[in-house]
């Protein structure tokens, strides 16, 4: 019983000891719990975009050409208004690739397969060749695997 003497001369150094371990425990799960929170906030900014990109194909059918898979689409020439939308649906791919990449996002399962079926159509990726040159060559390879359908891409 050594250590009820020595707990009778430093009681408030051990009570200041627990009030500083308790603390940080409170804080980590303060954190843990504002990350989650951050993660979720994106994911919700993500899908706002993402629905009022493809708003735009509601209110305007024209656009529908785009989703086409028929190679005669690729003889025809873009409209500015469907290359402004494929260019749309790119820059939200980018941000959300740059969010998984941090961290801030999680990235759901399928998205590889997602991306492939989506821009695996003559307009879509004349806009995407377009586009490329002016992406960062990471999310280039993370899109160009996407597109060749290489399993799983990593990010």
């Amino acid at each position: 019983m050594v250590f009820l003497p020595w707990l009778s001369q430093h009681w408030f150094d051990a009570v200041q000891a627990m009030g500083i371990v308790g603390s940080l425990l409170l804080a980590t799960a303060a954190f843990h719990k504002e990350g989650q929170s951050r993660r979720l906030a994106n994911l919700l900014a993500i899908n706002t975009q993402h629905r009022e990109t493809w708003s735009l194909l509601y209110h305007e059918p024209r656009l529908s050409r785009i989703l086409s898979s028929s190679e005669d689409m690729a003889n025809q020439p873009l409209s500015w208004e469907e290359e402004v939308f494929v260019t749309f649906l790119v820059l939200n791919l980018v941000t959300a690739f740059h969010a998984f990449r941090e961290g801030l996002l999680s990235k759901p399962e399928g998205l590889e397969e997602d991306v492939k079926q989506l821009f695996d159509r003559p307009l879509m990726l004349q806009v995407w060749d377009r586009l490329k040159p002016l992406q960062d060559r990471d999310f280039v390879e993370y899109f160009e695997r996407c597109l060749k359908g290489a399993g799983k891409a990593d990010d």
